[in-house]
């Protein structure tokens, strides 16, 4: 069996000290696009359909490209709904994802990907806070359902895994 491991990861920008409960399982994933890569901790989220990039994230490592990025087109935009029940734009873009399992071997996979439209815009404007900006990547169902998934909070375990 190939085991990609995980860990929990405190998700927090402020870098307060915070409760075990705000730790998420999450896993590190190397996003290629358009020539760049980036190496990004995505909080495992099953109830999540798609595997999602949001603004921090998207702005690393898209970049300039990130302003090109349409949202608007009705056809190419989707819907994204959080458990607040608020709705935000989002768009897809290909990319490479890279799992490395814990012998450092690579399991890449060539597919889509949501980016969240950024709201505020930018955070030029400290007025204007910081939306969604803080909010961390998560990696969907589309994605994990490649994997067998093991979250073990007594014993400090997250790791996805492939039969061999």
């Amino acid at each position: 069996m190939r085991t990609f491991p995980g860990s929990f990861h405190c998700f927090d920008p402020t870098g307060d000290p915070v409760p075990s409960e705000r730790f998420a399982p999450s896993t590190q994933i190397t996003v290629g696009y358009a020539g760049s890569q980036l190496s990004i901790n995505f909080m495992i989220d099953t109830g999540t359909e798609s595997t999602v990039l949001y603004p921090r994230d998207a702005k690393d490592l898209l970049e300039q490209a990130l302003d090109e990025v349409d949202f608007g087109t009705i056809g190419d935009r989707v819907l994204l709904g959080g458990v607040e029940g608020e709705f935000s734009a989002a768009a897809q873009i290909p990319v490479s994802l890279t799992f490395f399992d814990d012998v450092d071997a690579p399991e890449t996979f060539n597919t889509t990907i949501l980016v969240a439209q950024p709201s505020p815009p930018n955070l030029d404007d400290p007025e204007a806070g910081r939306g969604n900006w803080d909010t961390p990547s998560l990696l969907g169902r589309d994605l994990l359902l490649h994997f067998d998934l093991h979250v073990s909070g007594a014993r400090g375990e997250v790791y996805l895994s492939l039969p061999d």
